[in-house]
């Protein structure tokens, strides 16, 4: 059996992804919101004893973010917590995020934002799309299967940015 190229394969991952993410908030158990905790921080989380401040301006969502950070000094990902109920954030983080935080265990976030719309521009860290139980849970079993089998590292770091907005388009609707 041939494998169809990569150009077929992303909107095909992509839809399967959008079904995985629009049940998002089952995953997660959700709680109230406030204004952030510091101005300049969109989200604060702390993993043991270790606190980060989440922003934007690296690219990624601040949940992501700060995810990013703690898994660049190799703490346990799971342990990560907001660091105040209802202040990590001023208006709840996106399903996207919901869904990268339960794959990595961590299932007690902000409110989480329904509109699709608060998905745009999301990117995540690469190690969510390489480990495979990771893949899963941000992706679903079909979706991370078709990306982690039909498509080689090389070919999966050059159409990820391409498979995010594919499937964020797709999840508001936006699909050319």
């Amino acid at each position: 059996m041939q494998t169809p190229p990569a150009e077929m394969i992303v909107p095909k991952i992509a839809g399967d992804w959008v079904g995985w993410v629009r049940v998002a908030e089952g995953r997660v158990e959700t709680f109230g919101r406030a204004v952030p905790a510091k101005p300049d921080a969109e989200c604060v989380m702390s993993f043991g004893r270790r606190i980060f401040e989440g922003s934007p301006k690296r690219g990624l969502h601040a949940e992501m973010d700060c995810l990013q950070q703690a898994r660049m000094l190799g703490l346990p990902l799971e342990t990560g917590e907001f660091a105040e109920p209802g202040a990590a954030l001023g208006s709840g983080c996106c399903l996207l995020c919901a869904t990268g935080l339960a794959a990595v265990g961590i299932r007690r976030v902000p409110a989480v934002d329904p509109d699709p719309n608060a998905c745009m521009n999301w990117h995540a860290p690469a190690f969510l799309f390489e480990d495979p139980l990771l893949c899963v849970g941000l992706m679903g079993d079909r979706a991370a299967h078709l990306w982690l089998r039909h498509l080689t590292p090389p070919v999966r770091r050059q159409l990820r940015g391409s498979l995010t907005g594919a499937m964020t388009r797709l999840l508001a609707g936006r699909w050319e």
